[in-house]
């Protein structure tokens, strides 16, 4: 199997980690806004091109998905970050 964005992001390459950003805040705390607007930053499309730039996968677009409803609702419970 060879290594790609592709065969890193569905798991069929093994040698890949998840990067992720954690938030320092209690569990019953809001977010802030600075952070809120970081955070549907990377999400967003611009966001994920910096991170392919960066020479990161960048997210399936179902995570991003999934993350940015999450972000609307007021939930943060996944990566916003590549593999």
């Amino acid at each position: 199997m060879a290594p790609g964005a592709e065969s890193a992001t569905d798991g069929s390459y093994p040698l890949t980690r998840a990067l992720y950003l954690y938030i320092n805040k209690k569990p019953d705390e809001a977010l802030s806004p600075a952070v809120l607007e970081f955070l549907k930053f990377t999400n967003s499309r611009e966001g994920q091109d910096l991170v392919r730039k960066a020479g990161i996968y960048a997210l399936p677009a179902s995570e991003v998905q999934r993350n940015q409803a999450q972000l609307i609702e007021g939930r943060i419970a996944s990566s916003s970050s590549g593999r």
